[in-house]
């Protein structure tokens, strides 16, 4: 009989510190269990409320399995692999409630599915869940604390493709000095809550030939020490000791950029790992266009949850053939995501060096406006760009201007 302990400490937050925080009470309970198992729930729940789910009695499975999942959910793990992989875990993650995510192995005979058929041989015994007054059936769908079924999906891709166990991960630069196919500019303000796992999301792109380029527009918060997070050659920090606005940032990382595609990547969102090879692909065999986009997913931070599911969103759909934006006056549309023909960027202007609030607000929509005034947008399918909204970004405080700006300009 396999003994099984439990882990109370639910996850909250979606600051580095939170989720640091959340490790170190996981490791102390696990420290001082004598279990040979444990359940961690993470918060999570069965859609069915009715349902119950039993540790096995015997282990259905491998001996050599350390993690049980139930929907591909971590639910059950071996405790003194457990206690390995917390005391070695140090990456980020965009919230707390990811973190058993982070840990599962890579090794898939390292795991058992509590959801699927039993092993030649073996009975059910384990492998359903109790519902009360009537008997046994299989497994009700387990969703993550705060979550819906479709987040993980967008956020598994990042922590496999990255790692946090895997060094190899973690590329250089081209050690023949061959300039980089794309650049990633990121123009940040304390952002340090967020930066890392963005970053993460570009160390986990299937084309390695990038390089990042992270301004720090004036924080006060450290985001500089957490752009140096990672230890890639490929990434590159610039500090400015005042805050002048995103636009005049964007425009000095772009004269310092190799690249001949540029990508906008603000420091609280993320890429899909496609992202860069299937925009690239894009311009590459549209030779006419300026500018390459595709789906965005659209997240709402929550406090306790960090970034929750809302939906797809294709922003292209807004833009009238002159490059136009076509929107009600209560909001501001960005075109998202945008990677640039660099040559075509710069035959525009790129971004205006202007400092007041009409250079740190709709910036982006301008300069879409200018560049598909000049050249087509090349469109490519995908969810690639993942876009999260709160109420602290200067854009959503300032979305009110938007009526007046698009006056301006048009």
């Amino acid at each position: 009989m396999n003994s099984c302990g439990r882990l109370i400490s639910r996850p909250g937050g979606f600051t580095p510190q939170d989720t640091a925080a959340y490790r170190q009470r996981l490791l102390e309970e696990a420290l001082h269990s004598r279990s040979e198992w444990l359940r961690w729930d993470n918060g999570s729940v069965l859609l069915d409320r009715h349902a119950e789910v039993h540790f096995p009695g015997k282990l259905p499975g491998p001996a050599e399995a350390v993690c049980m999942t139930l929907n591909k959910t971590p639910l059950y793990w071996r405790r003194c692999w457990l206690i390995e992989r917390l005391r070695l875990w140090n990456s980020r993650l965009p919230a707390a409630r990811f973190l058993p995510f982070d840990l599962m192995p890579a090794d898939n005979q390292a795991m058992l599915e509590l959801g699927a058929p039993p092993p030649a041989g073996m009975n059910e015994e384990g492998l359903t869940s109790r519902r009360r007054g009537h008997g046994h059936r299989k497994h009700s769908a387990f969703l993550p604390a705060g979550g819906h079924p479709q987040e993980l999906g967008h956020i598994l891709p990042v922590l496999q493709a990255a790692s946090a166990f895997n060094a190899q991960s973690i590329g250089t630069a081209d050690k023949a000095g061959r300039p980089p196919s794309v650049s990633v500019l990121m123009s940040v303000h304390n952002m340090q809550d967020t930066l890392g796992w963005s970053i993460r999301s570009v160390l986990a792109q299937t084309m390695p030939d990038w390089e990042l380029l992270v301004g720090d527009d004036g924080s006060t918060d450290g985001s500089s020490l957490e752009a140096m997070f990672y230890d890639d050659s490929r990434i590159r920090c610039f500090s400015y000791t005042r805050n002048r606005g995103k636009a005049s940032v964007m425009r000095g990382l772009l004269k310092e950029a190799r690249g001949r595609y540029i990508v906008e990547l603000d420091g609280d969102d993320w890429l899909s790992p496609e992202a860069l090879l299937q925009l690239k692909t894009a311009l590459d065999e549209n030779h006419a266009a300026g500018m390459a986009t595709a789906c965005c997913g659209l997240w709402i931070r929550s406090r306790s949850f960090g970034p929750l599911w809302k939906g797809t969103v294709d922003s292209s759909r807004w833009l009238h053939p002159d490059g136009n934006l076509e929107s009600a006056d209560s909001g501001a549309p960005p075109l998202v995501p945008r990677m640039y023909r660099k040559t075509a960027l710069e035959a525009v202007g790129g971004w205006y060096a202007r400092e007041d609030l009409l250079g740190r607000i709709f910036e982006d929509i301008d300069l879409t406006h200018r560049l598909l005034r000049q050249s087509p947008l090349a469109w490519t399918p995908g969810v690639l760009y993942h876009r999260v909204l709160h109420g602290r970004s200067i854009s959503q405080q300032h979305r009110d201007l938007f009526p007046l700006w698009r006056k301006f300009h048009s």
